[in-house]
């Protein structure tokens, strides 16, 4: 038989395994569980936000979509070809930078927005380079700058070459567009 003092140790180490086992296989998965809930909880409650917010945003984007059908993205790619030709020559007379090389290339694609891709060399001032880089990214025609090189002609950097690669989209009815494709 036990003492009273060896039962009370007995006892006290009994709770204290008692105690580990439930922390261990109880309340930790559940404090574990409750921790990647509010995780989820609050990734739901980011994206909820952000599908707000994108709702909020419809009709300034549904306004910029406009402007830039309007500005020249067609359905027909060579009005889109002839209208970013334009627009090129009108932003380099403007910035003061000599063209030298506008070649385009169409690109095909199976899902999204087909597009053409121009290659564009110049030379120009630090100034002017900045300038037509400046309206490139202001333009409501949908252009991006896919890759930018810049050189000097000379050891005082005055003038300078610039290689560009742009993309400009235009619409294919044919092709099904996605929101992952729309993205510019």
């Amino acid at each position: 038989m036990l003492s009273k003092r060896e039962q009370l140790m007995f006892y006290a180490a009994l709770a204290i395994l008692g105690l580990w086992v439930l922390n261990a296989f109880v309340l930790a998965p559940v404090s574990d569980a409750m921790n990647q809930t509010r995780q989820l909880r609050d990734a739901l409650a980011a994206d909820v936000e952000a599908m707000f917010d994108l709702i909020d945003r419809r009709p300034a984007m549904r306004q910029r979509w406009q402007e830039m059908q309007n500005q020249g993205l067609s359905e027909n790619p060579s009005v889109t070809e002839q209208v970013a030709f334009k627009y090129l020559q009108q932003w380099s007379d403007d910035a003061g930078v000599t063209l030298t090389t506008m070649t385009p290339s169409r690109n095909t694609v199976e899902v999204g927005m087909p597009s053409i891709t121009f290659n564009v060399a110049g030379k120009g001032s630090l100034g002017g380079v900045c300038r037509l880089i400046d309206q490139l990214e202001q333009t409501p025609l949908p252009v991006r700058i896919q890759s930018l090189t810049l050189g000097s002609t000379n050891a005082m950097g005055e003038i300078l070459t610039v290689q560009m690669k742009l993309n400009v989209p235009y619409l294919d009815p044919s092709i099904p567009l996605t929101e992952a494709s729309m993205a510019l």
